[in-house]
Formats: C-alpha cells, structure tokens, sequence
C-alpha cells in the first residue's frame, strides 16, 4: 500500500498515487511533478522524460534512489543526463499543494517556491499491509512465511532472498 503524507493539498484533483500513474499514464498532463526521488520515482520520471513529458521530482533528502545500490544510482544518473526534459530537486520537502502548483522549501530554509505542474504524483513509500497478512494465518496447519514487501517494503533483491530462505525452511 502505498503511504500519503499529511501535505495540506494532497487530495487535490490533479494528484495521483504512483500505482496510477503507471497503469494509466495516458491520464497524465504534460508538465510532471513527482514528490518522492526512491526508486519508484525516478522510474517513473525516467520514463514519463522518455515519452516527452517535462517531469520534476521532489526529493527530501540529498540522493536519489537512496534504497538502491551505488551501480543502479550511477546508470540511474546517466540516463537522467540524456534527458533535458528530466530534472530533480534535492534537499527540498513539500510545504503544500495547490491546484496548479507545489509550494516547496529547499533544506536550508529560505523562501517558499512553486513549482507549476498539469499532474503531480505522489512516490512517497510504501507500507507494509500486516493486517491483510495477518489475515492468512491459521487457514493452513502449517506455518506462514511472511516475506518481501509483507514484512517490510523494499527492493525484488532482498524479496528474493526472503523467499529463497523460507524455502529453505520448509
């Protein structure tokens, strides 16, 4: 599931999960702005850029796709260098959002800037869905595994492993 931050404006029309933009990317407008630089993002910016979009993404903290390896953030880069219509934001959080623009503030404080966009998307995480998970247990005799993204969001490596290791346990 995925986690929506407490932004005043985040229920505006124009605002859309992730999740929706990529199964319907026909429904977005031309100027994108994507709060959230993980992984998430940035593919999602890189391939909204690819198509012609002009896309912006909005990242807290100073790196993008920090949850990934430095060979991933490093082609990541280069494919971000090839598009003049993709630009990143670091060190900026969103203050609100507003029918046609996002009011942000880059970590040093200072004043509040906009940001025009026709579309902004919401990549802000993921949430574990432990109740859901919860759910399955006791409709077998035999233990449930709980692995992946059940636990804990994260990446298709490390779900892997979880998989393999309780696997390995049965």
């Amino acid at each position: 599931m995925e986690r929506i931050l407490p932004i005043p404006g985040v229920e505006g029309e124009k605002v859309q999960l992730a999740t929706k933009a990529i199964a319907h990317p026909e429904q977005l407008g031309q100027n994108i702005v994507i709060l959230g630089g993980g992984s998430i993002g940035c593919e999602i910016g890189l391939e909204l850029a690819e198509n012609g979009k002009n896309v912006t993404i909005l990242e807290l903290t100073d790196t993008l796709a920090a949850n990934a390896n430095s060979l991933y953030r490093e082609a990541l880069r280069q494919k971000f260098l090839l598009h003049e219509n993709l630009h990143s934001l670091l060190k900026c959080g969103c203050s609100r959002i507003e029918e046609d623009v996002v009011i942000y503030k880059n970590e040093s404080g200072g004043e509040e800037k906009q940001l025009p966009y026709d579309q902004l998307i919401l990549s802000t995480g993921l949430v574990a869905q432990r109740q859901l998970v919860e759910s399955f247990y006791g409709i077998c005799r035999d233990t449930v595994a709980i692995g992946g993204d059940c636990v804990s969001p994260s990446n298709i490596m490390n779900a892997n492993f979880e998989g393999y290791t309780a696997a390995l346990n049965i």
